[in-house]
């Protein structure tokens, strides 16, 4: 058994089915097995490796698959207003799902720790003029999303941080997650 299909629901290849034939709906986080006809919901879970495994969650299954994505920017010294960039283009016929995003600020020189670090931090869409992230912080930021940022292909993601405190620091910024 393998699986012939991943993406969404409504996309699922009708013809030439065979019986047994697996396909995974990214809409629905079903999993879904022909019967030579239909798709039916798939209630059991192969046995491949001689255990019982479970289902993975689609952040878990694209690490597996090889399709988890990070991005990353970083720049230094950094002054006073001055930011750091990172944009990505997502490729054509793949969505990004981000599940996790990250920004912090330090220092240049150890004795610049001692000043005021604070950064603002925006990730956005910008062909779509959508920002899902924008908040000042005192050193860092973060968060792991229960529901991912979607990008649809050939939109381009940008990261932005700001140095909002004092000058001589390192701005870095991160998102996480898969494509498909």
């Amino acid at each position: 058994m393998r699986i012939i299909y991943r993406g969404v629901y409504a996309g699922f290849p009708a013809a030439a089915l065979h019986t047994g034939d697996l396909a995974y709906a990214t809409d629905l986080l079903v999993l879904f097995i022909s019967d030579g006809t239909n798709w039916v919901a798939y209630r059991d879970y192969p046995d491949y490796q001689g255990e019982k495994r479970g289902v993975y969650t689609p952040a878990e299954w694209a690490a597996f698959e090889g399709e988890d994505i990070t991005i990353f920017g970083t720049d230094a010294p950094m002054d006073f207003g001055e930011s750091v960039i990172t944009t990505y283009t997502v490729p054509p016929g793949r969505t990004l799902y981000i599940v996790r995003y990250s920004a912090s600020v330090r220092g240049f020189l150890e004795a610049d720790n001692n000043r005021f670090l604070y950064i603002w931090f925006r990730l956005r869409d910008v062909t779509g003029a959508i920002v899902y992230v924008s908040i000042p912080a005192n050193i860092g930021v973060g968060d792991n999303l229960a529901i991912p940022v979607v990008i649809p292909e050939n939109h381009q993601l940008e990261m932005r941080t700001w140095n909002d405190g004092t000058d001589n620091c390192v701005l870095e910024h991160l998102v996480g997650g898969y494509e498909i």
